[in-house]
């Protein structure tokens, strides 16, 4: 049988013991809430970069459709020059264009690749603008602790 100290000390111990592993847990919780991530560098973000890469895309597009166009109106420039007389000056030359179906059809298919090319410009010039702001204003926000930068990744 136990004597009392004997017993005395086991309790205690296995009292310790219990305090020790269930009792002094660490609370992961913290006290202040989460604050939301931001990206801070455009330069690290995905989505703009492949905005950036689209947009370029579509802008060579546009630029090879236009200067398709320019080489067709070239061809029907020399054509129509060719059917004048070798003393007609621009102001004729001006003059047949303006009756050439084909040289009308090439006008208008370059006026619509050149809006079209414009517009292109003009919506990557909006999205590169509203990305700019976007990330001034998250700089804003971690510097007065509203927010969390994204840490970027590194690259190996």
């Amino acid at each position: 049988m136990l004597s009392g100290a004997s017993c005395g000390w086991l309790v205690s111990t296995v009292v310790f013991c219990c305090f020790l592993f269930f009792g002094c847990k660490r609370r992961n919780e913290t006290a202040e809430p989460e604050l939301p991530l931001v990206q801070t560098n455009r330069a690290a973000d995905a989505v703009y970069i492949e905005g950036l890469k689209d947009g370029a895309f579509r802008q060579m597009a546009q630029a090879r459709e236009r200067v398709r166009i320019a080489a067709s109106q070239q061809e029907c420039m020399e054509r129509v020059r060719a059917a004048l007389p070798e003393d007609a000056g621009d102001e004729a030359l001006r003059a047949a264009l303006g009756k050439d179906e084909e040289w009308l059809r090439l006008e208008a298919e370059a006026k619509t690749a050149a809006e079209a090319l414009a517009r292109i410009q003009s919506e990557a010039k909006a999205m590169m603008r509203a990305r700019m702001d976007a990330e001034a204003q998250a700089v804003q926000d971690v510097r007065g602790g509203k927010a969390r930068a994204i840490e970027p990744e590194r690259r190996q």
